[in-house]
């Protein structure tokens, strides 16, 4: 149970991170070091988000017009202007 439950909590705690940088568009920092390496799962999670970007079944997909469960915050970057160029 407690596995299960660590699991979990990490696994929430990225959503938060995902939800928080790409659709409250906050800068953000994932600061992650050895010692919270609990679980093998967690560096495969982390492993996913620096190589691709994502982690496999985070989110749920929803059968919605927007595709994922993304889709509401997907569009808002297009508006947005790139400071500094």
């Amino acid at each position: 149970m407690l596995a299960s439950s660590a699991q979990t909590e990490f696994r929430e705690d990225l959503k938060g991170l995902y939800r928080q940088a790409g659709c409250a568009n906050k800068p953000t920092v994932f600061l992650f070091d050895e010692t919270q390496i609990v679980y093998e799962t967690f560096l495969e999670d982390v492993n996913n988000i620096l190589t691709s970007g994502e982690v496999p079944n985070l989110f749920p997909r929803v059968s919605t017009c927007s595709g994922t469960h993304f889709g509401p915050c997907r569009n808002a970057p297009r508006g947005m202007e790139l400071k500094g160029r």
